[in-house]
């Protein structure tokens, strides 16, 4: 039982979206895990009834505030604190390189 290391919502949901096809079954999980994975299992609610939609949505908004982080009133909900580059790519000519 010893080697268990605790985790954050965030590191939980992370950890969760990366594998989310679980290694070992669920008596044998980490509390974080195994919540982590239920919040998912919520939020992917397909054709479902008004409550499980209800609950989806607010499954969604649980996750999308916890990865993201909740913003300030009047602020755009993508800044980010670096600045980051984007390249993309045209797949559409041959050769891969853009070119």
């Amino acid at each position: 039982m010893g080697g268990l290391k605790h985790k954050n919502v965030k590191e939980a949901l992370e950890y969760v979206s990366r594998h989310p096809v679980p290694d070992r079954v669920p008596i044998e999980m980490p509390v974080w895990e195994l919540i982590a994975r239920q919040l998912f299992e919520a939020a992917h609610v397909v054709n479902g009834n008004g409550q499980q939609m209800k609950r989806a949505t607010a499954a969604q908004k649980i996750i999308f505030d916890r990865l993201a982080g909740k913003r300030k009133p009047g602020t755009h909900p993508a800044q980010s604190k670096g600045k980051r580059e984007l390249k993309i790519m045209d797949l559409t000519k041959f050769g891969g390189d853009g070119a």
